[in-house]
């Protein structure tokens, strides 16, 4: 797991205790064994009995980029556009519009060129792409 609690690989966890492991489950299902094996992205809460003690963590498996969309809010005029993205796993870390930090549902206005969109999950995969809007050329 990374600082944040989260896989970015499929890989098996074991649970460690110093006290004998009465029972393991994940997302509310037993397992046969202390072994959990993360196969499927989404959020796991594994729970791990003790003879003592009961004990809860989460954390997800997130390989997937962040999802983006960009859009141009007038066609006729394009210097105007709305960036949403959302990361469904992990969720969003931040967001980057040409070193400026945004938030999902910015909108850019009144200004012209390439702009490098990057986009981070905490899981820290990583979404980018260049966003261009031109003058357009009346005829």
């Amino acid at each position: 797991l990374n600082k944040y609690g989260h896989l970015t690989k499929a890989k098996t966890l074991k649970v460690k205790t110093k006290e004998k492991v009465k029972w393991v489950k994940v997302n509310g299902k037993k397992q046969k064994s202390t072994k959990i094996k993360v196969k499927k992205e989404g959020k796991y809460k594994v729970e791990v009995k003790t003879n003592k003690n009961t004990a809860t963590f989460e954390f997800s498996y997130d390989k997937t980029k962040p999802t983006y969309k960009v859009e141009f809010l007038d066609p006729n005029n394009p210097d105007e556009f709305t960036i949403t993205f959302d990361d469904e796993n992990s969720g969003i870390k931040y967001a980057t519009l040409t070193t400026k930090p945004i938030q999902s549902g910015y909108t850019h206005k009144n200004s012209w060129g390439r702009y490098a969109l990057t986009i981070y999950d905490n899981a820290g995969n990583k979404a980018e792409t260049v966003v261009k809007n031109s003058r357009p050329s009346w005829k």
